[in-house]
C-alpha cells in the first residue's frame, strides 16, 4: 500500500487478514541453505517495499 506521508510517498506491507505467516518448520528436510535463505529472503523484500526505516524495523520484528 502506498500513502502520502509528510509530503512524501510511503510504502507499506499489505498482507492479507487470513496469512499466517507460516514457513519452514526447523525440522523440516530441506536442507540448511534452504533454512537460512528463506529469513534472508523475507529481510531482503521488507528492505525494498520501506522506504521509511522505522516501518521497515517494525515489520522485521515481527518476521523474528
Amino acid at each position: 500500500m502506498t500513502s502520502i506521508r509528510k509530503g512524501r510517498l510511503v510504502s507499506d506491507l499489505y498482507t492479507k487478514p487470513t496469512d499466517r505467516h507460516l514457513y519452514l518448520h526447523k525440522d523440516s528436510s530441506h536442507n540448511e541453505s534452504t533454512k537460512k535463505a528463506i529469513p534472508y529472503g523475507l529481510g531482503v523484500r521488507l528492505k525494498r517495499i520501506f522506504s521509511e526505516e522505522t516501518d521497515y524495523k517494525k515489520h522485521r520484528d515481527e518476521i523474528k
